[in-house]
């Protein structure tokens, strides 16, 4: 038997996308490109919430049962409540309450050098870095930045 139908026949996997950005175009795309995947590639099972949509929030997963959650983590709480998961958790968000756990991230240094290399190649010889500093992926852009300027 192929391999590929072998795989359709396993017992599929319950996974939770704790995509707490889905109000941004960004994290609905996030979502989408990981439905797309997991439609091709996988035996998941995405859980849904109580409206049918493809996300949950933190506070759910608590006594949640399933084998494995993608979400993004932006402050202390959902950080606590992914570190005490007794499933596998991804997290995919750019934050300083994220650290310690597996994450798949944006190379934010590099989206930095290169917003300063391109201003460089236009010839502008004055910069200006806005952005919060609470925020790691700014601190991680600025660092990009700056590295790029000097």
């Amino acid at each position: 038997m192929p391999a590929r139908k072998f795989n359709k026949l396993r017992q599929r996997k319950k996974v939770a996308l704790a995509i707490i950005a889905h109000e941004y175009a960004y994290g609905r795309e996030k979502i989408k490109g990981l439905i797309e995947y997991y439609s091709r590639h996988t035996t998941w099972e995405i859980d849904r919430n109580k409206l049918f949509q493809p996300f949950v929030k933190f506070s759910a997963l608590k006594n949640w049962k399933g084998d494995g959650v993608v979400g993004e983590i932006y402050n202390e709480r959902d950080g606590d409540i992914a570190r005490s998961l007794t499933m596998p958790y991804v997290n995919t968000s750019s934050s300083f309450h994220a650290e310690g756990l597996p994450s798949v991230r944006i190379d934010n240094k590099l989206v930095g050098k290169m917003g300063a290399d391109h201003l460089l190649q236009l010839g502008v010889d004055h910069f200006l870095f806005v952005g919060p500093t609470d925020l790691l992926h700014v601190h991680e852009r600025y660092q990009g930045f700056s590295k790029s300027i000097k």
